[in-house]
């Protein structure tokens, strides 16, 4: 059996790194939608790598250091009195004040300890195609508010594409990360944005997607199965298929079900209390009282009927004609089944009259009636009468289900159970009907016209609601049950230490990372990484295609996921030509190569003032400014 226990990792907080003052140095910020990596362009490794979240605390309006924390100095990053925040908004920068809480951050532990400034260059990344304004507002925070001299943009999955690509000038770049996942064509080594293609799925919506399905699916431990849990869950158990159809229908092979389904090891939760079993006695006495009090109105009802009918019975013997009268008034056909009728209601007076006795028998001696905790069961067989309670629960309350539905459909003149009724009837009319001596079969026409149907209503009785009284009292019962058998469980385990039991995941395995090649999954109308890759190549010519097969470049941190490149290959092959080629390569580290390229492409600029810009250029031109580079985005400007 797979057994996985959460392992909760906790941020291990930053230390303050010491600062070697050189102007020159240049600090490399990879500004990721899930994680930032800081570090100096002369490191072999970023310095810093944390969360780009904010916590801060609830109800408190002024701004003090113990009312907010970022990065790595989160400790609980589900403690409910945090609200928590980043600064993106589907892969662009739109919460200004978190990022310089993000930038206060990273130059402290960085160990900047000048006055009102950061006297070095900065490269950072930025999404694929932001808004020139978003940029506009970066430029303004890091010139505004640190006095940095210079900046260069750069987009961190052509940072990663260089890093690992080198020279290649024609390839496409297949990312997939927190919160997008992009197609991005290289044509003559720089970016062709005008038939990029991008995906508003990433690893974020998974999370989330997760965390919905395990707590829909195990609804008493919904507060286990938090959002680093699912992501937990999302990193090393699930896993991409082939062929994702295929592999759903192995799913449904009993050995490969148990070879591969994983159980996640959680603490029994019990918090049933003694007022808990008091409500349920409650809820079980009025429930009783309201079921009474409906027998006895029926009760009086078919005595009514009951006195109507012996009294018309009663005619035919002194006053026949009369007695015809009555009979069709009341929709009889004969004496005898006006006699029949009345036994009917004779047995169903006996039997409310009895349910009466019991009811009382019972209340007489309700207070009487506590549950008796038998302590020689032990917690094995405690747990095995909880599951048969629960079966029985689910079956009454299919059947409840069933009949309701039934109902329903049964006012409703077109539906299947309506017409498969009224056609029993014509059949049933038809059998009883000797006129027919040739046998010969006759168009069925009965329920076209609506005087058959007003028949059909006449005729349709619902009868008494007994059977549902019945069922809901035991379902009742049944809750009491489960009650007192998970009190006598928290008795039990007194003493016995912490007690385990396991939550299966299935199909999850590979259902949540199908999002990114069927997003209708999770209501996204778009296309998904197989549609954005064929549309993309359908705007090249020939040629220009086969060039970009030659290397195809997958990154981001979703790519990490067990059969990413395999699964890819396979959808990438069933649209492109027959025997076509095609290399698909992946990155030698898909989390940290966007920032070691950065560190090596800065460290590659002989003049970093060719590709940044710096205080005056901003102060000079419009919004947005950009020096664009191989590594960068396109600057469009727009006409004011």
């Amino acid at each position: 059996m797979n057994i996985y226990e959460f392992e909760d990792k906790q941020f291990t907080p930053d230390r303050v790194h010491a600062y070697k003052p050189n102007k020159q140095t240049c600090i490399v910020i990879d500004n990721g939608s899930h994680t930032c990596r800081a570090g100096w362009s002369r490191d072999s490794k970023p310095k810093l790598i944390f969360r780009n979240l904010i916590a801060k605390h609830r109800g408190k309006k002024e701004e003090t250091s113990a009312s907010h924390y970022y990065g790595n100095n989160i400790k609980q990053l589900e403690d409910p009195r945090w609200n928590i925040r980043t600064q993106y908004d589907m892969d662009v920068v739109s919460h200004f004040d978190v990022q310089e809480h993000a930038f206060d951050y990273l130059f402290k532990y960085l160990g900047i300890n000048t006055n009102n400034s950061v006297n070095h260059p900065v490269c950072i990344t930025e999404g694929v195609c932001i808004p020139n304004q978003s940029r506009q507002n970066m430029s303004e925070l890091l010139f505004e508010c640190y006095n940095v001299p210079h900046i260069v943009y750069g987009v961190d999955k052509l940072f990663s594409w260089r890093k690992n690509m080198k020279a290649a000038k024609y390839g496409i770049i297949v990312s997939c990360g927190y919160q997008t996942s992009h197609v991005l064509p290289i044509v003559n080594g720089m970016l062709d944005a005008k038939n990029a293609r991008r995906l508003n799925a990433g690893g974020m919506n998974m999370m989330i997607h997760l965390q919905q399905l395990l707590q829909l699916k195990h609804p008493n431990h919904s507060s286990l199965f938090n959002l680093s849990r699912a992501q937990e869950l999302l990193k090393t158990k699930t896993y991409f298929p082939q062929h994702f159809f295929e592999e759903l229908k192995k799913w449904k092979e009993k050995d490969f079900r148990e070879s591969k389904q994983i159980k996640i090891k959680v603490p029994v939760i019990n918090t049933v209390t003694e007022k808990d079993i008091e409500f349920r006695r409650v809820q079980a006495k009025r429930l009783k009282e309201v079921n009474q009090k409906k027998r006895e109105e029926k009760t009086k009802q078919d005595e009514e009927k009951l006195s109507t009918l012996e009294e018309m019975l009663e005619l035919e013997t002194y006053n026949s004609t009369t007695f015809k009268q009555k009979l069709k008034q009341q929709g009889f056909k004969d004496v005898n089944e006006v006699e029949t009728t009345i036994d009917e209601i004779k047995e169903k007076i006996k039997d409310r009259k009895l349910k009466s006795e019991l009811y009382f028998e019972e209340m007489r001696n309700w207070d009487s009636n506590i549950f008796i905790n038998n302590h020689n069961m032990s917690y094995e067989e405690v747990q095995s009468t909880i599951v048969k309670l629960e079966d029985e629960k689910v079956l009454l309350q299919d059947k409840q289900r069933k009949r309701g539905s039934h109902k329903q459909a049964l006012n409703k003149r077109k539906s299947y159970a309506s017409k498969e009724r009224m056609r029993i009837l014509n059949q049933l009319a038809k059998s009883g009907n000797p006129t027919n001596v040739n046998k010969t079969k006759t168009e069925d026409t009965f329920g076209m016209k609506d005087s058959d149907w007003e028949v059909y209503k006449y005729i349709n009785k619902q009868g008494s609601d007994s059977e549902d009284e019945q069922e809901q009292e035991r379902l009742n019962e049944i809750e009491q049950s489960l009650t007192q058998s998970q009190l006598l469980i928290n008795r039990l385990m007194v003493g016995r230490g912490q007690m385990y039991e396991y939550l299966p995941l299935t199909t999850e395995q590979i259902h949540i990372p199908e999002i990114l090649y069927q997003p209708s999954i999770i209501g996204n109308t778009q296309e998904g990484l197989t549609g954005m890759f064929e549309y993309m190549l359908k705007n090249y010519d020939e040629d220009i295609q086969k060039k970009l097969i030659e290397n195809i470049f997958i990154t981001g941190g979703v790519s990490k996921i067990n059969g990413f490149k395999e699964r890819l290959s396979t959808e990438i092959m069933a649209v492109l030509p027959f025997l076509s080629k095609y290399n698909i390569y992946q990155a030698k580290d898909c989390l940290l190569d966007s920032w070691y390229g950065a560190k090596e492409f800065i460290e590659n600029t002989a003049d970093i003032s060719k590709i940044a810009i710096s205080k005056e250029d901003y102060d000079e031109y419009g919004v947005g400014l950009l020096q664009e580079h191989q590594c960068s985005n396109v600057y469009v400007e727009f006409s004011q």
